[in-house]
């Protein structure tokens, strides 16, 4: 799983937890709105100044997560729109994040600073 890359990534226990977050509400995006996808890939590498990039990559037809407005968290819960909340999330504890469709793949990309 997540937490055995993260280890031998040596990845401090915050950081982990971090990855693991925003593994989870990417995979989650994919399982729920990656139309026709049948393969769901995580890549994960460390960076020499300690930074963790995790790459999420599926087969579905092209969707970009970043591309729908931010969730707004200023309104009661009745006058909001569903959704969104998860990808607000990951923007908030990446230091980069970027969508990309590459070879007939969605490739979402996210950084995590040290």
């Amino acid at each position: 799983g997540g937490g055995i890359v993260a280890l031998s990534l040596g990845v401090r226990f915050e950081r982990r937890r971090e990855l693991l977050i925003v593994y989870d509400e990417l995979a989650t995006n994919v399982a729920k709105y990656a139309v026709q996808a049948r393969e769901l890939l995580v890549r994960a590498r460390r960076g020499a100044s300690g930074d963790v990039t995790l790459v999420v990559e599926d087969d579905g037809a092209a969707f970009d997560p970043l591309a729908r407005d931010a969730a707004t968290t200023d309104r009661p819960l009745e006058e909001r729109e569903p959704g969104g909340l998860g990808v607000l999330l990951v923007r908030e504890l990446a230091s980069k994040v970027s969508y990309r469709r590459d070879d007939g793949r969605n490739q979402v990309e996210v950084e995590l600073g040290t």
